[in-house]
């Protein structure tokens, strides 16, 4: 080993990052009757034997405003509104990723 000195520094640290997530939100867009109903995930999704088990909120915001609003969306949400829920899958239209990342 080497006696040398050496310095530990934070590379490409940004202030003003967004916060870190243990989970990927998502917009789960579903069929009643002939209108959509939006649910935004708060927690991780259970993909189970033809249900999708999710807990979070609906809402009638537009998918534009959902994108760019999820996180105050659901931070300012009272909490009798965010709901743990089961949906069967013939009800679910798609499933969208609020956070995307493509290949570079």
């Amino acid at each position: 080993m080497s006696n040398h000195d050496f310095a530990v520094s934070n590379v490409g640290y940004t202030p003003h990052a967004p916060p870190k997530l243990n989970y990927t939100p998502h917009v789960i867009h579903l069929v009643d009757g002939k209108k959509t109903i939006k649910f935004i995930t708060t927690n991780k999704m259970d993909l189970s034997n033809g249900y999708v088990a999710a807990k979070g909120l609906f809402t009638d915001a537009s998918d534009e405003e959902i994108s760019s609003k999820y996180m105050q969306m659901t931070e300012e949400v009272e909490k009798e509104k965010i709901v743990d829920i089961l949906f069967p899958n013939h009800r679910i239209l798609y499933i969208q990723s609020l956070i995307y990342t493509a290949r570079k």
